[in-house]
């Protein structure tokens, strides 16, 4: 009898223990930690020095930290070299290698020596119309600038551009020694909301039984109207806006057209 109940025990203790394998086996997540010499992380280059670059030459340099690793300029081989000399102006891609092969990068700008600056002043061009200009003025410069308006073209002495509808232009001003600096600036039409747009909505939409409160939405202030502009100025333009026997001139829809483009500023 006594043999018996220990054999019980003895079944029912392995019992449990499989019971208990199978739950750890069904709960349990298999995570695996890298092995070594496996890459979780390349390593970063670590810059000692950068010498600027001669504006429109080649003159400048990158000192990487000698900590052991290899360097690789751009997607160029892997070497002892941490010195990268006869940059110009601009950003660089450069590479380490450690002992296990794991590799990270680092994007290094080289800046300009002495480079010029420009300032640049817009005018507006009025809706409908090409009366804008961009006024260029360098200063630093070495001797002569010389500016042209757009990536392509002749460059000329002066740096005013005028005749220009709205839109983003780009210009760019080339002194004596090549040396060039870019500026990209926006003219806008200029119409102004509580000058030309406002008044176009208060005497036609935001009157008796319409916008004025009787329907949705209620045009009777500068920022209610700013926030239907879009709509406004769909409705306007397929002419569903003003409702009724009222109408608004092609030069109305124009100048609500043109400061929605702009932006729908408050000005």
């Amino acid at each position: 009898m006594v043999s018996e109940s220990i054999k019980l025990l003895e079944m029912t203790k392995n019992l449990l223990t499989a019971i208990t394998l199978v739950l750890l086996t069904a709960t349990c997540t298999n995570v695996q930690l890298p092995a070594p010499g496996t890459c979780v992380e390349g390593p970063v280059p670590v810059v000692v020095t950068i010498t600027e670059s001669a504006c429109g030459g080649s003159t400048g340099s990158i000192l990487l930290e000698d900590n052991g690793l290899e360097y690789a300029f751009g997607n160029g081989n892997f070497s002892a070299q941490r010195e990268f000399t006869d940059l110009g102006p601009g950003e660089y891609l450069l590479r380490a290698r450690d002992e296990n092969g794991c590799i990270g990068e680092l994007a290094v700008s080289v800046p300009v020596e002495g480079g010029f600056t420009v300032t640049a002043l817009v005018s507006t061009s009025g809706c409908e119309s090409t009366e804008g200009s961009l006024s260029l003025t360098a200063s630093g410069a070495t001797g002569e600038v010389r500016y042209r308006l757009g990536n392509s073209g002749n460059f000329g002495s002066s740096g005013v551009f005028t005749g220009l509808a709205a839109g983003v232009y780009t210009a760019t001003a080339r002194d004596a020694s090549g040396c060039e600096v870019k500026v990209t600036r926006e003219i806008k039409t200029g119409v102004s909301l509580s000058e030309e747009i406002f008044p176009i909505i208060r005497n036609n939409c935001a009157v008796s039984g319409c916008h004025n409160g009787s329907r949705n939405p209620d045009l009777r202030t500068n920022q209610a109207i700013r926030a239907n502009a879009n709509r406004i100025q769909i409705r306007t333009s397929n002419e569903t806006m003003p409702p009724g026997n009222r109408s608004i001139t092609q030069a109305e829809i124009n100048a609500i057209s043109c400061w929605v483009e702009d932006g729908a500023a408050a000005n």
